[in-house]
């Protein structure tokens, strides 16, 4: 023989693509990042008019997640002759190893193009533009996390389009092989020597073989077949178990678990390829890893893979490195209003730290109202009414971490001023009293301060009424006479004055004398002819004068006159 050319061959394969490392690393990152998608999803299926489609993207990763078949995948290869010159070898890995890896590569390319087109859309009429405010929203919480997954998926993409052969040769390794016709140009020297006994028997022998998993070796024959023998791969070790991950991107971290006991876990990073920490499972299968402060950051994706005494190496176990605690307080929540009345209560309204708790306490520092600030930040407080007007209030916010702002001082409003003026006092009773004064009770609005003025306006007595409306006010000796008419008005606590009722003072036992405040009439216990059609002139009328009042003093002492000279008549 001597040396051969291009071998060329067409292949049935199969790829079962969850027991290649990289490739599992890979879904298992997408997975832990997609878990980011479950608040998006909600609002979108939530709220009619919004549209976000993720089938493109779970198609692919789905691919990923199964056996990738391809039929009659052509190739093209040297061949060698052996050493001995005894065979052609044609190295099947050469051949085969770039259409597994472009297959993948396509699955790839088409998963980063279906991150880059996750978008939430508006699909209905938005005359208010809600919608895409919301859109907007849930597009902002959706950037960093197609960032995540595009990174994700270029630590795997980016080694394979530089020709690194890490992922073709995991492909190879686990690739089953179905019909395979392989062409092998061979040309043979013809022996010039002569026999002319015997049979001269003639056998080829040529040997295909796939790295690790695939031993092909053609014998021919009478009927032209091929004999083909599988070598069974080695039993992989069990995936470690990842029990905690601990620590921060200051000190560095610590990966304990579990592996079957004697394997050596690594720590592989899956965004870059890279081991970054290893250690061996003991006697009970327990491991413990340290990764260096600056060897990965704060809840970043990890993998770890166990690795047995003869170099076979376990799938990988996804895990995440833990996020640093958060030590910084929020900023101090503004306060944009504070509106009610001490009869409804009060609401208290502004913005603080997204998803803070906002914490309203009264002037002695007892929490008086909580909320919670959306995802815009804005916050509503309700507060009781026993708050109360014109009180000073704080309000601090409190993030997930438990840390707190400095407070913002605020204030309840003052309630609205009452305008409403209080029905005119009413006068029961007026009596002379043992110190020559008058004393005179009656109902007013409770709570009121009652007073009395004589006809130029001066005041001659007050007092308050009390819960139940009753007044008693005593005139003091000389202030005012029999005869005299009073008036008396109520104001209320927010300064409101009533119109004004008038009463009269009494000609020594005489029964007091009133008059109504808005009508005028005239009441003085006699019998009603004596106070048939007499009508005094109401609250603020220019008649109101001193005639009057000498007029109506002149009918009562006519009225007593009359009495007494009956009850002479009578006795005599």
């Amino acid at each position: 023989m001597i040396t051969p050319g291009q071998a060329t061959g067409s292949t049935n394969v199969s790829v079962d693509l969850t027991k290649v490392p990289l490739i599992t690393g890979l879904v298992g990152t997408l997975n832990n990042t997609l878990s980011g998608l479950t608040s998006i999803v909600d609002t979108v299926t939530s709220t009619a008019g919004l549209k976000f489609d993720t089938s493109r993207l779970y198609a692919d990763l789905n691919l990923l997640s199964n056996v990738m078949t391809i039929d009659q995948g052509a190739w093209s290869q040297a061949a060698t002759l052996s050493p001995d010159g005894s065979m052609i070898i044609v190295d099947l890995d050469k051949g085969l190893g770039p259409i597994l890896a472009n297959n993948v590569i396509n699955i790839l390319q088409d998963l980063k193009l279906a991150v880059n087109d996750l978008n939430v859309t508006v699909t209905a009429s938005d005359p208010l533009g809600t919608l895409h405010l919301t859109a907007a929203t849930l597009n902002t919480t959706l950037a960093p996390i197609k960032t995540a997954l595009t990174v994700a998926i270029d630590g795997v993409l980016t080694p394979v389009l530089n020709d690194a052969g890490v992922l073709t040769q995991q492909l190879l390794d686990v690739s089953l092989l179905g019909s395979t016709t392989v062409n092998v140009p061979t040309t043979i020297n013809i022996p010039t020597t002569s026999m002319t006994q015997g049979t001269v028997t003639s056998k080829f022998v040529g040997t295909i073989v796939q790295s690790d998993i695939l031993d092909v070796s053609l014998f021919s024959g009478s009927d032209s077949s091929s004999n083909i023998y599988w070598n069974g791969l080695a039993v992989l070790p069990t995936p470690p178990v990842i029990s905690t991950v601990t620590g921060n991107s200051q000190a560095g971290y610590v990966v304990k678990g579990t592996a079957d006991p004697g394997n050596t876990v690594k720590i592989i990073n899956p965004a870059t390829g890279q081991e970054i920490g290893s250690g061996l499972a003991d006697s009970s299968g327990n491991y413990s890893i340290t990764l260096p402060a600056g060897s990965v950051g704060a809840n970043a994706d990890i993998n770890a893979t166990a690795t047995d005494t003869a170099g076979n190496v376990s799938a990988p176990t996804a895990g995440k490195t833990p996020a640093d605690a958060d030590t910084t307080a929020p900023d101090a929540p503004v306060i944009t209003g504070v509106t009610g009345n001490s009869t409804d209560g009060y609401t208290v309204t502004g913005t603080a730290e997204a998803g803070s708790k906002v914490e309203i306490k009264d002037s002695t520092g007892a929490v008086i109202g909580t909320a919670t600030a959306d995802g815009s930040g804005n916050y509503s407080v309700s507060l009781p009414a026993s708050v109360g007007p014109n009180a000073d209030i704080t309000a601090t916010a409190t993030d997930a971490s438990g840390n707190v702002s400095a407070p913002t001082a605020g204030k309840t409003p003052a309630d609205p001023k009452d305008t409403t003026a209080p029905d005119s006092p009413k006068v029961t009773d007026v009596t002379k009293n043992p110190d020559g004064g008058y004393d005179v009770g009656g109902t007013a609005e409770p709570g009121s301060t009652v007073t009395i003025t004589d006809g130029n306006g001066n005041v001659v007595g007050s007092g308050k009424t009390d819960d139940s409306g009753h007044f008693h006010i005593t005139l003091p000796a000389g202030s005012v006479k029999p005869g005299d008419v009073l008036n008396i008005t109520a104001t209320d606590a927010a300064g409101n004055e009533s119109a004004p009722s008038h009463f009269q003072i009494p000609s020594n036992t005489v029964v007091p004398v009133t008059f109504g405040g808005s009508g005028g009439q005239y009441s003085n216990g006699l019998p009603a002819y004596y106070a048939k059609g007499v009508t005094l002139p109401a609250t603020g009328e220019s008649d109101n004068t001193l005639p009057t009042v000498i007029g109506f003093s002149l009918l009562a002492f006519l009225s007593l006159l009359l009495t007494n000279l009956r009850r002479r008549k009578d006795v005599n």
